[in-house]
């Protein structure tokens, strides 16, 4: 796991201080090596730059970037390819022969051999640049799903690429300029809109697509291979296949030259992992999970209790960390460090759970990916019942109505139950796209709604693509990468690996739902004793900001409201936010997912555009 940096001088005007500038400013992804290499080609310089955090063949012959035996290839690599014994096996059978035991050489030798006709046989998280310099070209590449970052910004002077957003300003190359287009869409969904940023010159480098760079000009290809066709779904077979193709899949995820741990939530998706490591490894696996303080209530959640019986059950060596109001004590350098904003306060308790781990581990599993594979939000639950039941589309306004009776804002044993309820029955509307979306997203802040989807699509499988393709890329996996990265450590997602999700994708949608949300998931933990976690209800992984607010706790990130100048009213209503948190500290209801939004959005925006 590394970080990347690429500069292509198109005047050759450049020295090594600006590659250095941008190694520097993303060392924290690889601080076990930093290095660079120029090159002079007859139409520009590159300059190639890599940090490197020691994951497999920690040894020295392994750093980046990389080069050829002859020479001609060099290459700088952010990631892990878990089936890189395969192909390693492939390529020796063409005559390869390597002098590392790292997966970088394999991939420097599987694009030499296959170049970009190759990339879809890549089953794992990568971003990477590759320089032939024969040709003068260079191949940019990101996986397909979007675990590894890679943003880039072509200016007159220069083609500028890395793997966070700070590594590109750090050239000074570009006038640092606000993207406004993305701050509706933040307030919407608490999230930039990929593949642009929220710099009006920077963009991401799209997943599952490759950029060519030849002859002073580029474009942008997908490699994902064609969609399989559906296959017959069989409930006798289909628990037994995805527990096989989940076992392989955690096998590849477990290679390393150093300890893998493991993100315990006591939820389904983490403890099932942890229940079939503890088949395929006999050491102990380290785990580390969130508590909440008991007076947070249902504020809080129950992770920490069904962490500590998880770790019992199947034997790790569990650590566990109360996350409490002194976090927000560095929620300023937590915001300085942010490339974007994201509006998710998993944000912040990833940073701090990855920075307790990172005193243990360089490396963890997590659990991401399986909600969006297998249908386990309540939204998917919500929007599957909405498509199958007429009454519910046709009565949209008067279920709405009957929301007034729910209480969300005390705390009571079914607030958590009253909040999905609420969310569901004033989110409905005839149209079904606007429903998801509004199950999605805050409506408060809408102002318009594009339709994105094919009309004759099934209705279910678009708000599944949707989620992977939105939500899970631009916050779920963006804010992993990030904060674990910025504390030196490596996150891999077994539930996205590559023979997982093909299976999965070529599944008829609603299969993933009918049973009940993961009920795959649930029937093959249950087979490992995992009873007791496979009924426990859905709770997200996030901060108890909701009693926070009413503690007063968040005064210091509130004091742009007393600024009616501030920033942020360019773009949303000072009354609307000065109404919601009202409406919250009086009890009314709870608002904390929006507040807490738009309060990262204020302070964000403050910090770095004024």
């Amino acid at each position: 796991m590394c970080g990347i940096n690429l500069i292509i001088d198109k005047k050759s005007n450049l020295d090594d201080s600006f590659i250095q500038r941008m190694n520097l400013a993303i060392n924290h992804r690889g601080p076990d090596c930093s290095d660079w290499t120029l090159h002079r080609l007859p139409d520009k310089s590159v300059f190639l730059g890599n940090t490197r955090l020691q994951i497999i063949d920690p040894h020295k012959r392994a750093n980046q970037p990389m080069c050829s035996i002859d020479g001609r290839y060099v290459l700088t690599f952010n990631g892990e390819i878990y089936n890189y014994k395969i192909l390693r096996l492939q390529l020796a059978q063409l005559g390869h022969s390597f002098v590392t035991e790292s997966d970088t050489e394999v991939l420097l030798h599987w694009l030499i051999a296959f170049g970009t006709s190759g990339l879809s046989e890549l089953n794992g998280m990568f971003a990477f640049a590759l320089l032939d310099r024969e040709k003068s070209s260079l191949i940019l590449a990101r996986d397909r799903h979007g675990m590894k970052p890679l943003y880039y910004s072509d200016t007159s002077a220069a083609f500028i690429l890395s793997s966070e957003i700070k590594g590109i300003l750090a050239t000074n190359l570009l006038t640092k300029t606000l993207n406004t287009n993305q701050i509706q869409h933040y307030l919407e969904f608490k999230h930039a809109n990929s593949p642009e940023t929220f710099y009006k010159d920077i963009q991401s480098v799209k997943p599952g697509h490759f950029i060519r760079i030849e002859n002073n000009e580029w474009s942008e290809i997908s490699f994902l291979p064609p969609l399989e066709d559906s296959i017959e779904f069989d409930k006798s077979k289909v628990v037994d296949q995805v527990e096989t193709i989940l076992k392989s899949a955690l096998s590849r995820h477990l290679v390393a030259d150093t300890d893998v741990g493991l993100f315990l939530s006591g939820g389904v998706d983490s403890t099932l992992l942890l229940a079939l490591a503890k088949e395929s490894t006999e050491s102990t696996l380290p785990t580390f999970s969130i508590s909440n303080k008991e007076s947070e209530g249902s504020f809080g959640t129950n992770d920490a209790k069904y962490a500590r019986k998880a770790s019992s059950l199947y034997g790790s060596d569990h650590h566990e960390f109360t996350a409490d109001k002194t976090l927000l004590n560095g929620i300023q350098e937590h915001l300085l460090q942010m490339d974007q904003p994201i509006g998710d306060s998993a944000s912040l308790l990833t940073s701090y759970l990855s920075k307790q781990a990172g005193h243990q581990v360089k490396c963890v599993l997590s659990g991401a990916g399986a909600d969006e594979w297998f249908a386990g939000y309540n939204r998917h639950e919500a929007y599957f019942h909405y498509l199958s039941n007429a009454l519910l589309s046709g009565n949209t306004k008067i279920l709405r109505g009957m929301t007034k009776v729910l209480p969300t804002g005390v705390n009571h044993p079914l607030r958590k139950s009253f909040q999905l309820a609420k969310k569901f029955l004033e989110n409905l509307d005839p149209d079904p796209k606007t429903t998801y979306l509004n199950f999605l997203g805050f409506k408060y802040f809408r102002q318009s709604l594009k339709k994105e989807t094919d009309e004759d699509q099934d209705l279910f499988s678009w708000a599944l693509k949707y989620d992977r393709e939105h939500y899970l890329t631009q916050d779920v996996l963006t804010l992993n990468d990030h904060w674990s990265m910025n504390n030196s450590i490596e996150m891999r997602m077994p539930y996205l690996d590559n023979e997982l999700t093909n299976y999965l994708s070529a599944l008829p949608q609603e299969c993933l739902i009918e049973r009940g949300k993961k009920w795959i998931l649930k029937s093959i933990l249950v087979k490992y004793g995992g009873d007791e976690f496979a009924q426990r209800p859905k709770e997200g992984f996030g901060l108890p900001t909701g009693k926070w607010l009413h503690d007063g706790h968040f005064q210091e990130q509130l004091q742009f409201l007393k600024n009616p100048k501030s920033v942020i009213f360019n773009y949303v209503d000072q009354k609307l936010i000065e109404g919601l948190i009202q409406s919250h500290l009086r009890k009314k209801r709870d608002y904390s997912l929006e507040i807490w939004s738009v309060m990262i959005l204020a302070n964000w925006l403050e910090i770095h555009f004024t």
